[in-house]
């Protein structure tokens, strides 16, 4: 085992440290007295709770047409959505209530990251289920649970409300969905062991699929990429609010489907169609309504 230099830190990070001050002459400069660190928060949340994106990302403009409607947190209604799709997986109501409370409550002693809350912020609840994202790992496939349940329940959920319409998927996911993201690994990890009671929020607003992984790793850990997984729960807990006409192109960040590693799963409304529709899309895709997903675990 390597030894650490300074307890905590390993030589990789000490040197991604000095390059981050501007090199040694700047470390030397500042060891000298010479110069002085000013420390800022680089998480900057607009009036809408999304993130303002840091220079570099790839980004573009985004249409703020995401507008919640009234008693969407009518949690008695979205667990019965929930108990519907995954019958017998479920939290009490009092329970999904008040860990929702409580969530709200820790992330409010947060003084940045609590303006997530300006914007839409869904409580859900994650299934227990166990997904294989590794060779020695017990539990069906990625690529297979979101097809056998997943999507089948979106796909129910969306023609409930819309009986006239048609949900159209894409499928042949089985052993082609690799996940890239680690605190996505740490979500299914819990899902496992039990249900997950949790809270999505939507403030990567035109952020590429790219800009998206490298922003959330200057988060906290309990900040996590729902995926394919968290969103399509969300949808199937709230589709007044996620499947309307109205949505946002939602990108499902933290995996990529295809041998290639290229291609994310992302949904959006056919309006020439009338049809909802689940497909994939290359992750350097860049639109102003697209929008991927920020789940907090507490």
């Amino acid at each position: 085992m390597k030894k650490e230099i300074i307890p905590g830190f390993s030589k990789n990070q000490l040197v991604e440290l000095i390059d981050r001050l501007g090199g040694e002459d700047a470390v030397w400069k500042l060891l000298s007295g010479r110069f002085r660190i000013k420390i800022e928060d680089q998480i900057v949340i607009d009036q809408n709770g999304c993130f303002v994106p840091l220079p570099g990302l790839s980004v573009c403009e985004y249409e703020n047409t995401f507008l919640p409607p009234k008693k969407i947190y009518d949690y008695e209604s979205r667990l019965d959505n929930f108990s519907r799709s995954f019958p017998g997986l479920a939290p009490s109501l009092d329970e999904y209530h008040q860990t929702t409370k409580d969530l709200v409550r820790s992330l409010k002693l947060d003084p940045v990251l609590k303006n997530l809350l300006h914007g839409l912020w869904l409580p859900i609840i994650l299934p227990n289920i166990q997904i294989v994202f590794s060779e020695n790992g017990e539990g069906r496939d990625y690529g297979e649970v979101l097809e056998a349940i997943f999507l089948k329940e979106v796909g129910m959920a969306y023609q409930r409300m819309f009986p006239d319409k048609t949900f159209c998927s894409v499928y042949d996911l089985k052993n082609k969905t690799s996940i890239i993201d680690n605190g996505h690994k740490i979500l299914l990890e819990k899902m496992a062991k039990k249900y997950v009671v949790c809270l999505i929020f939507f403030p990567f607003r035109g952020f590429s699929f790219n800009a998206a992984q490298s922003f959330v790793r200057l988060l906290p850990e309990n900040f996590i990429l729902p995926g394919p997984i968290g969103i399509m729960t969300a949808q199937t807990l709230f589709p007044d609010v996620l499947l309307s006409s109205s949505s946002v192109t939602f990108q499902c960040g933290a995996t990529v489907a295809n041998l290639n590693n290229n291609y994310t799963l992302y949904s959006y409304v056919n309006h020439q169609t009338g049809s909802f529709v689940y497909t994939k899309s290359d992750t350097s895709q860049l639109d102003e309504k697209l929008c991927t997903g920020l789940i907090y675990t507490g």
